[in-house]
């Protein structure tokens, strides 16, 4: 009795299972449209080079895995088709008699291999491993395909001079084994596909990681900071875009350079015949006539608005000039407070206003003592401008880690939400219209809080009444006890 057990180990190598990698008629096929058009639309670059690369693997994977499967399949079968030749061969050498003639029913097993043996011209074999099959003697040499009893077989046929020998195998058993041998050899793949999906999410991150720290640089650009982005270590393929960032960067600094100029310079040459007007409509107050003492006063409160505005300017482009370190010295925040609630005290007083320090923590800033001092005036003069008469306007002046926080509460109308970061822009005014401003207060604010790393920002008030909070953050160089 010759079996075949076993023959699945034999053969095992690479392949793909016949039920992964067929698709049957009329079967639905999963639709990754939506999925790729949605990642390529709103996803990230990192995001779309990960499912790019993955959708190369998996068809990468599946190319390889069918591949591997036909070859297994057809190794497999042609190393089967082999052992029945040499099993034929061998018996047709004189084999063949170890062949029982009647051998006992139930011996031979599904996966044995079936052997008949005819002599001469007899109609029936004179030696058979399985007497229910029955093998057709008149098949051609070589390989045939043959049904006996209920199972189709793979036999191989050899014609001596007085014998016919036919060795013949169940092609259900073949077929288990080529599938037994490709389901083995599967499982490198499976474990590959998720290892290289990881690997191609590290190597993508490492990517783009260069891209992000790019992205950090250029976030940090601002008016007081256009600095180009170094191109060491830059890929090849992020240096065209680099080089077009530092000529933009370039670009905007020449622009934002005119235009402080252009203030300073307009500011400078218009200051010295504003106060000239100044001076003549003073010296002019006592010779108006009584009838015309009202459009005197007008013209003398538009003097006065040009005057606060050439100023303004002036703040402001010393705001965008970059400190120098000699004007660096240590300014104690509660004297520059002081000084400054003691300016603004008759213009509050002038309208009934409240206007008072409520907390004030020791603190000491590295920073050019005008700039701290022009901080604080803008913020004060700001909450005075827009409180009614008989409001409150606090300050608060705040110790946290290490920075210091000047804190400017009025009772004022507020500013809604979504226009709070807008009044940080120049000549921006939210307002009503008829209270008068240059707009450009809050500008000078941040721009001067920007040289030194500080802050600031606008919120509306927490206790639930109308008005604003405006802070002003800079870092703390000591604490004074």
């Amino acid at each position: 009795m010759i079996t075949d057990e076993g023959a699945s180990a034999v053969f095992a190598c690479t392949g793909w299972s016949a039920a992964m990698g067929r698709l049957h008629v009329g079967e639905a096929k999963p639709d990754f449209r939506p999925i790729r058009n949605h990642m390529f639309k709103h996803g990230s670059l990192g995001t779309r080079l990960v499912f790019a690369l993955t959708m190369v693997v998996v068809a990468v994977g599946v190319i390889h895995a069918a591949g591997s499967y036909a070859l297994a399949s057809g190794s497999t079968r042609a190393l089967l088709d082999t052992r029945l030749s040499d099993v034929a061969i061998r018996f047709s050498a004189g084999l063949a008699d170890i062949i029982l003639p009647t051998p006992a029913p139930g011996v031979q097993r599904p996966q044995d291999l079936e052997i008949q043996v005819w002599t001469g011209g007899e109609v029936n074999p004179s030696r058979v491993t399985d007497p229910a099959i029955r093998f057709n003697r008149e098949a051609p040499p070589g390989f045939s395909e043959q049904r006996a009893g209920d199972d189709v077989w793979r036999v191989f046929t050899i014609h001596g001079p007085n014998r016919i020998i036919e060795v013949g195998q169940r092609m259900q058993i073949r077929d288990a084994v080529v599938r037994d041998a490709a389901l083995t050899t599967l499982w490198p793949t499976i474990l590959l596909m998720p290892l290289m999906w990881i690997a191609v999410i590290v190597v993508v991150r490492m990517t783009v990681r260069q891209v992000d720290r790019l992205a950090d640089k250029v976030k940090a650009l601002d008016v007081n900071r256009l600095e180009t982005l170094s191109t060491c270590d830059v890929p090849a393929d992020l240096l065209p875009f680099v080089e077009s960032i530092n000529a933009l960067v370039a670009r905007l600094g020449q622009m934002i350079q005119s235009e402080k100029t252009f203030i300073a310079d307009a500011a400078h040459e218009l200051r010295s015949p504003i106060t000239a007007l100044q001076l003549q409509a003073e010296n002019l107050r006592h010779s108006i006539y009584p009838e015309n003492i009202e459009r005197f006063e007008e013209l003398r409160g538009g003097i006065i608005r040009s005057a606060y505005l050439v100023q303004q300017m002036l703040h402001l482009a010393r705001a965008d000039t970059r400190v120098e370190a000699r004007q660096l010295e240590d300014v104690d925040v509660r004297e520059v407070v002081t000084e400054v609630v003691a300016d603004h005290l008759p213009i509050a007083m002038a309208r009934n206003i409240d206007l008072g320090v409520e907390q004030i923590d020791p603190a000491v800033v590295r920073a050019a003592r005008t700039d701290v001092k022009i901080v604080v005036k803008n913020l004060v003069e700001n909450a005075l401008r827009y409180s009614a008469v008989g409001s409150v306007v606090d300050l608060r002046v705040k110790v946290s880690g290490d920075r210091v926080c000047i804190e400017v509460t009025d009772e004022g109308p507020g500013i809604a939400p979504e226009l709070q970061e807008r009044v940080f822009e120049r000549f921006v005014r939210v307002g009503s219209a008829e209270i008068e401003g240059t707009g450009l207060g809050l500008a000078i604010v941040r721009a001067t809080l920007a040289k030194y790393g500080g802050h600031a920002r606008v919120g509306s008030r927490s206790d639930g009444r109308s008005g604003l909070v405006a802070r002003a953050e800079l870092p703390l160089a000591r604490a004074t006890l």
